[in-house]
């Protein structure tokens, strides 16, 4: 059986991370700084991408795109987003002869890692911001990658061949 995980680790044994850099962030808050903040249903998601630059083919630059609502928990009053927030970073990897890894893998490594990498910066503008416009800050959770069975057949690699052993050296007469 061959997981993302599997395929994205072919990608993640090679690479080196850089950096980081958020590309655009963005919120709308509906928060009404004299009333009770309510009690709120969060939800989030993510997607992310990769791209092989042609300027400089032993990197690997993957963004991921996250955002965030709120809305007030069903069963109270209203339904609509209180807020909303919405980020991209760029991170850039340094992965030697990028273009030589399987497609599939770049994918799977993008989909997973680039989040896992990014997640810590996330977790943080959401903190800052969700408490700057008035709300108790929310706390994002750890990051959980999601884990799938792929209908694929990788082969096996090729074991590396096997030394002799050597000899005991015998030791020279003195």
């Amino acid at each position: 059986m061959v997981t993302n995980l599997d395929r994205a680790g072919v990608v993640a044994r090679n690479v080196q991370l850089e950096s980081v850099a958020m590309r655009s962030a963005s919120v709308h808050s509906a928060v009404d700084p004299l009333a009770q903040p309510p009690v709120l249903r969060v939800e989030q998601g993510y997607r992310a991408g990769y791209e092989l630059p042609e300027l400089h083919p032993d990197h690997l630059v993957v963004r991921v795109e996250f955002q965030l609502s709120a809305a007030p928990q069903e069963g109270t009053d209203g339904d609509a987003d209180v807020v909303t927030l919405h980020a991209e970073f760029l991170l850039v990897y340094a992965l030697p002869d990028a273009g030589a890894q399987p497609a599939d893998a770049l994918e799977h490594f993008a989909e997973l890692n680039g989040p896992y990498n990014a997640w810590p910066y996330w977790r943080e503008l959401v903190q800052t911001v969700t408490g700057r416009v008035g709300l108790s800050a929310i706390v994002v959770p750890v990051f959980r990658p999601p884990v799938r069975k792929l209908d694929v057949e990788v082969p096996e690699p090729t074991p590396a061949p096997r030394s002799r052993p050597r000899a005991p050296r015998k030791k020279a007469a003195s």
